[in-house]
């Protein structure tokens, strides 16, 4: 997981999670984040000031979206090949209950006082009373459901059916489906304007997206929107004047003017995925999985204002006193050179292996009359220049790359001071 300043975009550092790490979530306080971490069947409870780990948790087999109550200590995540909910409880992180719910659980919103978990591979919505932590109701929507969205005003629970190619939505006081409207093929994501007027989808296989107004008599698609091929997440700004839609394939994020329907591409890194904004709305972090960076766009000027190499697969951003989340792994070396040198002669080494920060620190021993001077780092690939002043002695040296989580490797006999 790395950190960054919200201030500047730059890395602040980075703390070893789980396995693929997908989402993240704070407590309503902010002082503890969790992650999911979806190949090792684990929540990662961590400190967001620090960025140290606290607990790590089992839960079930691959978790994927939580969300934490927000007035008790109870998070809630979703275990997609069990078809189940674990509830933990964040005073003593543990699992209290395990809720059987649909097949393929996905995503999960709160409201009212209970959980809507998306069921991907039953085609429907399960309810939790979070009074019990029992399942009160199943709703049927649309096949494959995936993103799930709750109306600003806690009203409407807004369904992308990913299969049918429609928009559910259910009533919050009767917890039945209101209105269903078809949109484009295949819609993953759904957003909500703050007005509760318009939820926008993003059609995954259409390249488009689907503005839905909601309060006509029937509501139903007004606009389309051609945005670009695989578009992924949206968010739409605080003051509910633009959306922006991740587009995997055309590399770049689109915004959509809410209102003049009108758009404007910004690039990004390869393959972006999650878009999330800052708590004003001046900035927006768009992850790249496929490029393994976070761009950072300045929201008045759209454009890229910073970059955030993270050599990894940074899937998810969440504003607190952290930013991204990617998945992790200790450093390893395969191989240095040149093996051979000689005293009194600045040296740059080439280092390969895998699970290189952009930011680590590179250490020699014994490191008398030797100075490390700057290090440039790909995820497989070091530059190190060393200067090996006359007072260093003869004889073989040893190397480590330490990762800013603390992770490090070290080959001993990196190579040989001859003479």
């Amino acid at each position: 997981m790395t950190f960054v300043d919200d201030a500047t975009g730059t890395e602040l550092g980075r703390t070893t999670t789980g396995s693929v790490t997908l989402r993240l979530v704070l407590s309503p306080d902010s002082k503890k984040l969790y992650s999911s971490n979806q190949t090792s069947g684990t929540v990662s409870v961590l400190d967001p000031s620090t960025r140290a780990l606290l607990a790590t948790i089992t839960v079930g087999n691959k978790p994927e979206f939580m969300v934490h109550h927000p007035t008790s200590n109870k998070l809630y995540v979703d275990n997609k090949d069990d078809g189940t909910v674990s509830v933990i409880d964040t005073t003593t992180n543990t699992v209290t209950k395990t809720v059987a719910v649909g097949a393929a659980p996905r995503f999960m919103v709160y409201a009212g006082g209970f959980v809507y978990v998306g069921n991907t591979a039953a085609g429907t919505v399960s309810v939790i009373d979070a009074s019990t932590d029992t399942v009160k109701k199943t709703i049927t929507v649309g096949s494959a459901p995936r993103n799930i969205q709750v109306s600003p005003d806690g009203s409407k629970i807004y369904v992308a059916n990913y299969g049918s190619s429609t928009v559910s939505a259910i009533d919050t006081a009767t917890q039945k489906v209101a209105w269903t409207a078809a949109v484009g093929t295949n819609p993953s994501y759904v957003a909500v304007t703050p007005d509760n007027k318009y939820v926008i989808t993003t059609n995954t296989t259409a390249g488009t997206s689907s503005v839905i107004d909601t309060t006509a008599s029937t509501p139903a698609v007004i606009q389309t929107i051609s945005v670009g091929s695989t578009p992924w997440a949206i968010t739409v700004s605080p003051d509910g004047a633009r959306a922006y839609v991740a587009v995997a394939n055309a590399n770049s994020v689109v915004v959509i003017n809410i209102g003049a329907w009108t758009t404007q591409s910004i690039p990004t890194g390869t393959g972006p995925y999650w878009v999330q904004l800052n708590h004003d709305g001046s900035k927006l972090y768009v992850t790249n999985p496929l490029g393994g960076t976070v761009s950072i766009i300045d929201t008045a000027s759209l454009t890229v204002v910073s970059t955030i190499t993270t050599n990894l697969n940074p899937w998810t951003v969440l504003e607190g006193p952290i930013t991204v989340a990617d998945t992790a792994g200790a450093p390893t070396i395969a191989s240095i050179s040149p093996r051979f040198v000689i005293k009194n002669t600045t040296q740059t080494f080439t280092v390969t292996g895998t699970n290189f920060s952009s930011a680590p620190t590179v250490t020699i021993s014994p490191a008398t009359g030797i100075t490390v001077q700057s290090v440039s780092c790909t995820s497989t690939s070091c530059s190190v220049k060393a200067n090996l002043s006359s007072s260093a002695s003869t004889g073989s040296k040893s190397m480590t790359v330490k990762n800013p989580d603390g992770q490090s490797a070290t080959a001993t006999n990196a190579f040989m001071i001859v003479r």
